[in-house]
């Protein structure tokens, strides 16, 4: 969506050119670095999405600085709630049909990049009322909040993390930055211009599968669901080795958003590997929240066990409707929720002693692949009744 025209590739080009001659010119001047990166990100965001849009949320992400920076829990608790409230009304067409009055310029921003402005939000709000960001400036955060690299899928970076790489001086011209930079373009782009079109049609569609090669549907269907892996991990993963090497180029260290997850010899170790940033943010802000507060209860704090599984079906749940309000996609969650908690079992209660060496982690391996793989049917498909 970055480079839809030779126009916009231009721009984008002569942009980066622009911040990285800001930044050679002007070594000790942070303050022009942050302004030239954030003329960037507004010249780069407006290829593709409206002024109206950019405009009320930096007004929105406004108030979530000073409500960070006001360290308040009251007020943090108020403006977080504000703009999870506010996503999930624009975002989820079940919600906002229930209140079909609401007008106004926060119900009418564009949706897309919504749920990782709203992640980076939250993670700043929850991060300045403990006390875990040191340093902080506006034109910084509003640069975290709209890094176009960034923008459309993650990663989900930390502010600290960021505030770093717009606050950092080489003391000489780091070459590696450019062939690291240029390698993971190259290697994203590979995976999305290249692999993803020969494993789309078929993953997208398994009667295509059966048209094409003749099989049968028991052959075809699962033949599609192994293709709508391969598509989904190339398509995600291509787009993150493309923004962590666009970073690189600007001096940002991006974190990992994918590593192999396919080779994960379980599903928790799966989701270490998958979207890597995304599952972070959830087990911060969701499981382990959610963990405390059922062990909390007096009936529940002496279940460990109990505790963890109820908190992997709750945190997987919004997972799945995080992805879109239909019902597969709480399936899904549910999906690998209930995986998660069967794997819990097995760890602490039915893992027998021989269960261990190369053949067992070969064949975890090959059943979580299986299992993963089979999941994708309910991310995909939705369920008619």
């Amino acid at each position: 969506m970055l480079f839809e025209s030779y126009e916009t590739f231009v721009r984008l080009t002569l942009a980066l050119l622009g911040y990285g001659f800001i930044r050679w010119l002007l070594p000790e001047k942070f303050v022009w670095h942050r302004f030239g990166l954030l003329i960037v990100n507004a010249a780069v965001l407006l290829t593709f999405i409206g002024e109206h849009t950019l405009i009320v949320l930096s007004l929105l992400s406004l108030i979530v600085y000073a409500a960070g920076k006001a360290a308040n829990n009251k007020v943090v608790r108020a403006v977080m709630w504000l703009v999870i409230g506010l996503f999930v009304l624009r975002n989820y067409e079940a919600f906002s049909g229930l209140l079909p009055r609401l007008q106004g310029p926060l119900f009418s921003v564009e949706r897309i990049g919504l749920s990782y402005i709203v992640f980076r939000m939250v993670h700043w709000l929850i991060e300045s009322n403990k006390g875990k960001i040191q340093a902080s400036d506006v034109l910084t955060f509003l640069n975290y909040i709209f890094f176009f690299p960034t923008f459309l899928a993650g990663p989900i970076d930390t502010y600290s993390n960021f505030h770093q790489g717009a606050n950092h001086r080489p003391r000489r011209i780091e070459v590696a930055w450019i062939p690291y930079g240029l390698g993971r373009v190259l290697l994203g782009a590979t995976k999305t211009l290249l692999l993803v079109p020969l494993v789309r049609p078929w993953g997208l569609d398994w009667h295509s599968v059966g048209a094409e090669t003749g099989l049968s549907a028991g052959l075809a269907f699962p033949l599609s669901l192994v293709a709508y892996s391969a598509y989904i991990l190339f398509d995600f993963s291509g787009y993150s080795d493309i923004a962590i090497g666009i970073g690189r180029w600007m001096g940002f260290r991006l974190p990992e958003n994918f590593r192999n997850p396919y080779f994960a010899s379980s599903l928790s170790d799966f989701w270490r590997r998958w979207h890597i940033s995304f599952s972070n943010f959830l087990r911060r802000y969701v499981f382990m929240p959610t963990i405390r507060i059922l062990n909390s209860s007096n009936v529940l704090m002496r279940r460990p066990v109990l505790v963890t599984i109820l908190s992997y079906l709750f945190t997987f749940l919004l997972c799945g409707f995080w992805h879109g309000d239909a019902l597969h996609f709480g399936v899904w969650g549910l999906w690998h929720g209930i995986g998660l908690a069967i794997a819990k079992l097995w760890r602490d209660y039915l893992r027998p002693s021989w269960a261990k060496g190369v053949a067992y982690d070969m064949t975890t391996t090959v059943l979580t692949f299986s299992f993963v793989t089979a999941g994708w049917y309910w991310f995909h498909y939705p369920i008619i009744f």
